[in-house]
């Protein structure tokens, strides 16, 4: 099983307040940038046979 949450990078992007309308183009960006990251490092354990455990 894969989770994934906000690395330190897209936290900061949310700031404090979810609501905050400035923030949410960061916020998106980062959260495409990590899942970017997310699905490549899946794809590498797919391939690889790990359980991702």
């Amino acid at each position: 099983m894969l989770t994934v949450e906000p690395d330190p990078a897209s936290l900061h992007a949310f700031g404090p307040d979810l609501n905050d309308r400035p923030a949410r183009a960061p916020a998106h960006r980062e959260g495409r940038r990590q899942a970017a990251e997310a699905a490549a490092e899946f794809r590498l354990a797919r391939k690889s046979g790990s359980d991702l455990a």
